[in-house]
């Protein structure tokens, strides 16, 4: 006699993934490791470390890791720039076997704890868990674990603030300090520009026995078709762009000569007009110049930047900078950065203007006409003469551009209907508000440590300190980081917030220029809305990532190819 099953297990039976029920489902996980200094590979928190920890976790936990992904990058920065760690939320998302992330602790997951807790979140929504290994367990659910979540994520945003606070303290102070054998002053770290190399030099071991390693930077005398790098700078600066020959001609001569450029095989006129900023020529004339730029890439106003005379050797003398800026000033029109921003804003090719990249060498990607049909081209190709990263790939204008606007109708009709969609937007306001508004956190407690600090300068003097010189150094520099922190106590005001009613207006009017806005109110939108849009010229792929508010969300526009006219210029 066949036994009649009951309700519920049919019911049961019909929500199970191939047979297997939420509870009895294998437990598949993705492995997280970040990184944000070489620095940390010495202190035991290295991704080879990271990884060992989870894999032994989760093998003794009956895990299995289907795919690793790390990065080293500051969990802090712009989440545009974290591409690997979105890859691995993607994968997440979008495959139903995964249920868990594997992470050695939650501040290699994300220390800002406005995008931790959303994304975690948002992940648990998903049925997919965020795992730490060195976190306390808590049941989310609970009000002890509401309490337990802010608690971890509130430490790791306030230890990630702190490590900044002091990074960049001994920055400004290692940029001020020189070399007792060479003179200089010290490098701070990056690539210097063009014409330089970094040299390190061993100044002993510290306490613990470890080596102190310090920078300078030197002329670059690597040897490059006949003559040292340093003066193939040397000539370009005094003796074409001091005397008015522009960008342009400057590196079609680099290209002819077989100089490659420091980050592509060839030069374009954009390398120079960067390596021409006010900043940069201090440099070439030897001052050490340390924090031009705001977290947000905007610059900082000069008075704020830390400028050392005689920091380097120079490799060009200061009227020689002055006349490379007034013979720019004569052709501003010519090469101004604004003209062109303008102008890519009055094209018909809504993507011009640095919206598209090319995958293989990051150029933008420019529109073109060729047998009445609009295409979009790496600007390697025109630009270069030729001298391109690869074989040219014409995208069609017809192909991209619709798909990119159904996708944005897409998230916009999404988000409309989000219960928190004003929370989302109110919290990238505050986050652009404050950044900003240079808002540190507390300023209180960094202010009472700075006092202290002064008051044991100012005792050692009393008490009989030899090097009075690096004292009053030091007590200048507490004093200005102090004045900064004043300054930003005095700081009032909240800052702006929208209401449901103007968010659903918002969106309403985006949707109704995306219909039947002109090329500039779309390009405009487009600014705001797209982080990138990119393309894989040798597998014809292009991937577009959307911003929305909150969250960067990824789109393959074109995974299975596309059909260009050409496959090449």
């Amino acid at each position: 006699m066949t036994e009649t099953k009951s309700l519920i297990d049919i019911l049961l039976e019909s929500s199970s993934v191939n047979g297997q029920t939420a509870s009895d489902r294998p437990l598949k996980a993705l492995a997280w490791a970040r990184v944000s200094t070489d620095m940390q590979e010495d202190r035991g928190t290295s991704i080879e470390e990271q990884l060992r920890e989870i894999t032994k976790y989760a093998e003794k936990h009956g895990i299995e890791i289907v795919g690793s992904y790390h990065e080293v990058a500051s969990a802090f920065q712009r989440e545009a720039k974290r591409i690997e760690f979105h890859k691995m939320i993607e994968r997440a998302k979008s495959d139903p076997a995964i249920n868990i992330i594997l992470v050695h602790d939650m501040s290699r997951f994300s220390r800002d704890s406005y995008n931790a807790k959303g994304l975690v979140r948002e992940l648990r929504d998903a049925d997919i868990k965020v795992v730490s290994l060195n976190d306390p367990e808590f049941d989310p659910e609970s009000v002890a674990g509401v309490y337990m979540e802010a608690i971890t994520y509130a430490k790791n945003e306030a230890y990630s603030r702190e490590v900044a606070f002091h990074t960049r303290k001994g920055c400004r102070a290692n940029a001020q300090t020189r070399d007792p054998e060479t003179g200089w002053a010290y490098w701070n770290g990056g690539q210097p520009i063009w014409g330089y190399k970094i040299k390190h030099l061993d100044r002993g071991k510290d306490r613990s026995g470890k080596p102190i390693i310090k920078s300078i930077i030197v002329p670059d005398d690597r040897i490059i078709n006949g003559k040292p790098v340093y003066e193939w700078a040397q000539y370009c600066l005094v003796e074409l762009l001091a005397k008015g020959v522009s960008p342009g001609k400057v590196a079609d001569f680099l290209n002819d000569n077989g100089i490659p450029a420091p980050r592509r095989e060839y030069w374009g006129a954009s390398t120079w007009n960067t390596l021409l900023q006010d900043y940069v020529l201090l440099v070439y004339s030897g001052y050490g110049v340390w924090n031009v730029h705001r977290k947000n890439g905007k610059k900082k106003p000069v008075e704020e930047w830390v400028i050392v005379e005689n920091a380097h050797e120079p490799l060009i003398s200061e009227d020689v900078a002055r006349a490379i800026i007034e013979a720019r000033k004569l052709k501003k029109e010519k090469y101004s950065f604004d003209k062109g921003f303008h102008r890519s804003m009055d094209s018909p090719y809504l993507f011009s203007g640095g919206l598209f990249k090319c995958g293989r060498c990051g150029t933008n990607l420019q529109g073109t006409k060729k047998k009445g049909y609009g295409y979009y081209v790496c600007g390697s190709q025109p630009h270069r003469k030729g001298r391109g990263c690869g074989p040219g790939v014409l995208v069609p204008v017809d192909f991209i551009e619709p798909r990119v606007i159904g996708e944005l109708k897409g998230f916009l009709g999404t988000i409309a209907g989000e219960k928190d969609l004003v929370r989302r937007v109110n919290r990238e306001i505050e986050k652009l508000w404050m950044e900003e508004n240079d808002i540190y956190p507390d300023v209180d407690r960094k202010i009472a440590a700075i006092d202290k600090e002064l008051r044991n300068i100012r005792d050692a003097v009393g008490r009989g300190l030899d090097d009075v010189d690096w004292a009053n150094s030091r007590l200048a520099i507490l004093k200005r980081e102090r004045s900064l922190l004043e300054q930003s106590r005095l700081m009032t005001g909240e800052p702006p917030r929208i209401d449901s009613r103007l968010a659903q207006t918002q969106v309403e009017q985006l949707e109704s220029v995306l219909e039947y806005g002109n090329n500039r109110e779309k390009k405009e939108f487009l600014r705001n809305t797209v982080s990138k849009i990119q393309l894989a010229p040798d597998d014809l792929e292009v991937q577009a990532t959307f911003f929305i508010p909150g969250q960067f969300v990824h789109s393959d526009l074109a995974g299975g190819g596309f059909e260009p006219p050409t496959s090449g210029l």
